[in-house]
């Protein structure tokens, strides 16, 4: 996931965000000039309405970043 999202603004859903928690940090502070937004989803209920929602905040403010994912 890391090398496919490079330089580009990026959206993550997780249903297991207690693993491997130390790269996931490790792996957003290098990507602090992007947008990048990893967001929990319990995986007894999936994807929802809120969650896109969150993805949608999160890179409704940046407009470098909407420049760099054409």
């Amino acid at each position: 996931m890391a090398r496919y999202a490079w330089e580009r603004p990026f959206v993550w859903f997780d249903d297991d965000f207690g693993l491997h928690s130390a790269r996931r940090e490790e792996f957003v502070h290098k990507r602090r000039h992007l947008t990048t937004a990893l967001i929990h989803v319990d995986p007894g209920t999936g994807i929802s309405a809120q969650h896109l929602s969150e993805a949608r905040e999160a890179f409704g403010g940046n407009p470098r970043d909407a420049e760099n994912s054409r």
